[in-house]
């Protein structure tokens, strides 16, 4: 038995078939005139692709957004950001070093002992 993910429109009521959705099927190999496929036991569950939410980086927090802003961006994204000069806040690497960084000096165990 295995585990496959299967994308497919909605047909909810108010998705309206608008939004993609993807699901877990629980399927098992069998062989049919001597090539392998794949028999349907059950539907597992399913999720809307657009509640999952990936895990962003520093770098997508600020990007296309107003500089200035500093209600739209976190003050820990946006002061490290501003530090750096403009050709190296479009570098993604630096960014997110910089950010990380900003946030390892802020931690107070990190802090030197006294």
């Amino acid at each position: 038995m295995l585990i496959r993910w299967q994308t497919y429109g909605s047909k909810g009521g108010s998705y309206r078939g608008k939004t993609a959705r993807i699901r877990a099927i629980l399927s098992e190999s069998i062989r049919v005139n001597g090539q392998s496929r794949q028999k349907f036991i059950a539907v597992i569950g399913s999720v809307v692709v657009e509640r999952i939410d990936p895990m962003k980086d520093a770098f997508d927090q600020w990007w296309d957004k107003p500089f200035s802003d500093m209600a739209t961006i976190p003050a820990e994204i946006h002061i490290p950001v501003m530090a750096l000069s403009p050709e190296d806040r479009n570098d993604r690497t630096k960014v997110n070093d910089a950010v990380r960084r900003y946030q390892c000096d802020r931690r107070p165990d990190s802090a030197s002992p006294a």
